[in-house]
């Protein structure tokens, strides 16, 4: 129990802040402090100005720095005055974690945070749980929307598209905020208050919900341009707000990526590529970074991997690829699996479209061996095709025609087949047994019934994956 008498108290100079803190302990909180302080031997020095201060009856700093006048920590008193009440009180908080509901919900919350920035999502929801249930139990309105905070946070990391599951968290704030208004209002009423209108401060949290909120009416009106000034602006905004950005960096990067994706859409590439510069020098300023800004560093990179590849700009793919493999192995354990597949199936598609079919075999049998599991199903298949496409340019037709068998069994599995598929498959199965002359013609068949289906394809996006049709209608050319 705190034994501070506030009568004891006042007036109180800021220089004894010190003095009065730690005349305020209990005998078994300096029990406490004097094991915290043996078991942390560099504040040896801080543990004696604790006893010192601790016998003076009247605080006198003049008899303090006389008794360690030999030490050079005297020399700027007032800052060794402050770490050791720093010092004080970050023990008292570890000796304390038990004293409210609410401390139990804050030291949870720290915890949430920690794991969240490690991307240990799973171990963070648990302990975000268990602070929701305190905090209903005992009706902490406060508490609970810092709670509600963190749900949301971990709901549009994992699942970003789940729009359900975000409305229920900010279903439950408006309630909460809703009953913090009601108590607010009957507060006002006890102190016979008249309420003036408020009007909202203007915050940057808000400011950028709206700039989103604006920018998701204009697509849906189909007003490409006005939605693209309405992210650029908010992008080139956030730039004046480095405090922001340092306590948070995955800020910037998350609006930054929704614009990429958007000029991406529209074709606008070089503008695209120039923020793609940007962003990799806002990111190698970054001294530490964090699971949640990785992933979004990762978007980036796929999008201008996406980007070389619309451009068939190959030299700047493969700089680009050479990059993201150095950025994967320095992150290496920080990286999810879904990015690792989207990233290596990228790779092998660059290179087999740069006719280098070995390198594009090389990350092709990485998704292989890997054994993905339920992860980006889609992309699982379109690799399987790749491979395909890879052994028949080797000209590898026994092992083709193993993998042919391999690749009818998993679309087996993954459900019935599009029209397109079936086209392929028969493709394979046949391309094997023939000789080199009917090949040029096998490959003109295959474009022949694929333009059949383009407006499939196209709807579909089968050729933002793999353009089977130009592969079909280069080789039909050139066999």
């Amino acid at each position: 129990m705190l034994s501070c008498k506030s009568d004891d108290y006042n007036p109180m100079k800021k220089k004894e802040f010190l003095f009065y803190l730690i005349k305020s302990l209990s005998r078994t909180e300096k029990r406490y402090l004097k094991i915290h302080f043996k078991h942390a031997n560099s504040e040896t020095i801080y543990s004696q100005l604790f006893s010192v201060i601790d016998k003076q009856a009247v605080y006198d700093e003049e008899a303090i720095k006389v008794k360690f006048k030999d030490y050079t920590f005297v020399k700027h008193f007032h800052l060794s005055k402050r770490y050791l009440y720093d010092l004080i009180l970050q023990a008292l908080r570890t000796y304390h974690r038990e004293i409210s509901q609410k401390a139990k919900i804050n030291d949870l919350l720290k915890n949430v945070e920690i794991l969240y920035l490690k991307g240990l999502y799973p171990l963070a929801e648990r302990d975000c749980k268990l602070a929701a249930r305190i905090a209903d139990t005992y009706e902490l309105d406060t508490a609970k929307l810092d709670v509600l905070y963190w749900e949301r946070k971990l709901i549009q990391v994992q699942t970003p598209g789940d729009r359900e599951k975000i409305g229920e968290v900010v279903r439950e704030q408006y309630q909460v905020l809703t009953d913090l208004q009601q108590i607010n209002g009957l507060w006002q009423n006890l102190l016979q208050l008249t309420p003036d209108p408020i009007d909202p401060r203007p915050s940057l949290q808000a400011h950028i919900l709206q700039a989103n909120v604006d920018y998701l009416q204009l697509l849906n009106e189909s007003k490409i341009e006005d939605a693209e000034h309405t992210l650029t602006r908010l992008v080139n905004e956030l730039e004046h707000y480095p405090k922001h950005l340092k306590n948070d960096p995955s800020i910037w990067p998350a609006n930054l990526n929704n614009l990429l994706g958007l000029l991406l859409f529209a074709k606008k590439q070089a503008v695209a590529l120039e923020l793609i510069q940007k962003a990799k020098i806002f990111y190698a300023s970054l001294p530490q970074l964090d699971t949640p800004t990785i992933r979004l560093i990762l978007r980036t990179y796929n999008i201008e991997l996406e980007l070389y590849r619309d451009r068939k700009d190959r030299a700047a793919a493969q700089t680009a690829i050479e990059d993201i493999q150095d950025f994967l192995q320095k992150q290496k354990g920080s990286v999810p699996s879904s990015y690792l597949l989207s990233f290596w199936f990228q790779f092998a598609n660059l290179h087999f479209w740069d006719k280098d079919y070995e390198q594009s075999l090389h990350w092709i049998n990485r998704v292989l061996n890997y054994k993905f599991k339920g992860e980006r199903t889609d992309l699982q298949r379109y690799i399987r095709w790749l491979n395909l496409m890879v052994h028949l340019e080797l000209e590898n037709f026994f092992v083709l025609r193993y993998y042919v068998g391999s690749m009818r069994r998993f679309l087996k599995k993954e459900g019935p087949l599009a029209q397109y598929e079936q086209i392929l498959l028969r493709f394979f199965v046949q391309i094997s047994t023939l000789g080199e002359s009917d090949i040029k013609a096998a490959f003109s068949k295959l474009y022949s019934q694929l333009d059949k289906e383009v407006g499939v394809l196209q709807s579909q996006r089968v050729l933002d994956y793999i353009h089977f049709l130009d592969w079909a209608k280069e080789r039909s050319a050139h066999s």
